[in-house]
């Protein structure tokens, strides 16, 4: 596919993920491998640009980043702690992306700062304070000294004073991950006041960085920017990342390209345009695009490539949601399983190459960040429906007349994961979905379409889009067994059909339960009478 290369990391069939610990015994944290090593596979996203900015010399508020799980918070704080342990590191990433963005070229880096950074979701430390007396090169002097106040002087929590005076002989950069999950789990009762020292020194932090931003860096993760934990660190008005600036959606499809691949920003444009110019221009004739607004789809999927933008918005906005999923974290690992799958064979990755027949295409991934039993009941349902057509159309004049049913039911299945509202998909956008370099003509595709949907049991109808419900479509599945030869292979039919109108003609007893779905034949009008008993 044009010679790009997946990372080294996705390569394996079992990658190990990208969860960001900053540190641990393997020595494959974060942290524990070099800047430059680190920083390569760093995109220079709005959201870390904000936050170097927010940390500049002579900046005087905290940082706070907030997000859900998986959103790539550890990575972003990850990358800053290494451009402050390593400036030289930081100052050449910075001049690299100084030819993407002109913007760079105006940020500056702190130097000769020490660097503590804790992941706290793995509660190593009760209280900050152990954190800074343990980490800083002052540390034991300055909790000796806190310590050493005797039972009748000595506060809850380290002093003021105490934290600058120690702060002054080495500033500091403190970077703490998953503060809200740490705080959150702090006991808060009358003999164990742990979250309510917590407050307060998470104040004296906040207002030391504020007064004192050349002695201390300040930089906390939460979930929710609304949680208790959250608003401690509001109280000094600090700087918010959130991840919703208009610019971050487009930056985030960047950095999953960047993340994947080693060489996608180096693949000339010409070439993605001229590989995937086929499926575009179907896209734009099919969802009816108004000439005006070619140029802009073509630029979108050119920079989504090898992906569909239509994909990843369906996985981002939708299905991913759905879910339940940790989004930028899952959404690795699904695209790492798709692309493994599909490349050289698809021009343009779609929903169609998450094949409900290959658990390797995608599904498999997307299956295990799943957390209702309703979304992977679906994925069978799909499947027996699959099952269905095949075995329906098998050794029928039909049988070579879906030549793209498992793209086709594979795209529904996915689209069907979808939020409530959006759930399915109108037969313009899965006509879009299973076209790689050569057109499918209209009629072609409504045939396909119409045999499916004559032979599977779980498609529903909503509207004008088609849908996969768990829920059997009743009308459907009585048509589909109807019109199934297999099911009829020893003249079944042909003997029941002769009983009912045994009955009709003559009152002779005869079972009419089954009577609506031998009528409902292909061929029931063309039995021969010579087949029915004489008497009849």
């Amino acid at each position: 596919m044009l010679g790009l290369t997946l990372r080294s990391e996705f390569t394996n069939k079992q990658f190990s993920g990208t969860i960001i610990d900053f540190t641990n015994r393997r020595n494959t944290g974060a942290l524990d491998i070099k800047a430059h090593d680190f920083l390569t596979i760093t995109y220079p996203s709005i959201d870390l640009l904000k936050t170097i900015e927010a940390v500049q010399p002579e900046m005087a508020r905290p940082v706070v980043i907030i997000g859900s799980r998986g959103q790539g918070k550890s990575h972003l704080m990850a990358a800053l702690a290494h451009m402050f342990k390593d400036t030289q590191a930081g100052v050449d990433w910075l001049t690299h992306w100084t030819g993407h963005n002109s913007a760079i070229s105006n940020l500056k880096l702190r130097t000769d700062m020490h660097v503590i950074a804790e992941s706290l979701h793995l509660h190593n430390y009760k209280f900050l304070w152990d954190l800074l007396f343990e980490r800083h090169p002052h540390g034991v002097y300055a909790r000796g000294v806190w310590e050493g106040q005797g039972e009748q002087n000595k506060t809850e929590v380290p002093g003021h004073a105490i934290i600058v005076n120690m702060l002054g002989k080495q500033p500091t950069v403190l970077i703490l991950d998953e503060f809200q999950t740490w705080y959150e789990g702090l006991t808060n009762t009358k003999q164990y006041p742990w979250r309510s020292w917590a407050f307060n020194f998470i104040q004296i932090l906040s207002e030391i960085a504020q007064q004192h931003p050349e002695l201390l860096v300040l930089v906390v993760s939460v979930r929710d920017g609304a949680s208790d934990a959250a608003q401690q660190v509001y109280r000094t008005n600090p700087v918010r990342i959130d991840f919703k600036s208009p610019q971050t959606n487009k930056d985030r499809r960047r950095l999953l390209l960047y993340r994947l691949f080693q060489n996608r920003l180096q693949i000339p444009r010409g070439e993605i345009e001229k590989l995937i110019a086929c499926h575009v221009d179907e896209y734009l004739r099919l969802k009816q695009i108004p000439p005006s607004d070619h140029d802009r789809h073509r630029d979108e999927f050119i920079e989504s490539w090898p992906f569909s933008p239509v994909l990843l918005k369906l996985l981002d906005d939708q299905v991913l949601i759905a879910v339940e999923a940790q989004e930028t974290r899952d959404l690795l690992r699904i695209l790492v399983d798709v692309y493994a799958t599909a490349q050289g064979q698809s021009p343009v990755i779609t929903p169609a190459d998450f094949s409900i027949s290959n658990d390797n295409t995608g599904v498999g991934a997307l299956l295990d960040s799943v957390s209702s039993q309703i979304h992977r009941d679906l994925r069978e349902k799909a499947r027996r429906n699959l099952e269905a057509v095949q075995e329906a159309l098998m050794g029928t004049a039909q049988a070579g007349a879906v030549p793209h049913l498992v793209p086709i039911l594979s795209a529904l299945w996915l689209r069907s994961l979808s939020v409530e509202n959006l759930m399915g998909a109108e037969p313009d956008e899965l006509h879009a979905d299973i076209t790689r370099q050569t057109p499918i003509e209209d009629n072609q595709f409504v045939v396909e379409l119409d045999l499916i949907k004559q032979n599977s049991f779980n498609i529903h109808l909503r509207s004008n889009r088609l849908v996969f419900l768990n829920e059997e479509n009743p009308e459907a599945k009585l048509i589909a067994n109807a019109q199934n030869d297999r099911l009829f292979q020893a003249g079944e039919d042909i003997n029941h059909l002769a009983q009912e109108i045994r009955y009709v003609l003559t009152g002779a007893e005869a079972n009419s339960s089954s009577y609506r779905v031998i009528v409902l034949r292909r061929n029931w009008e063309h039995i021969p009478w010579s087949e029915v008993d004489e008497k009849d």
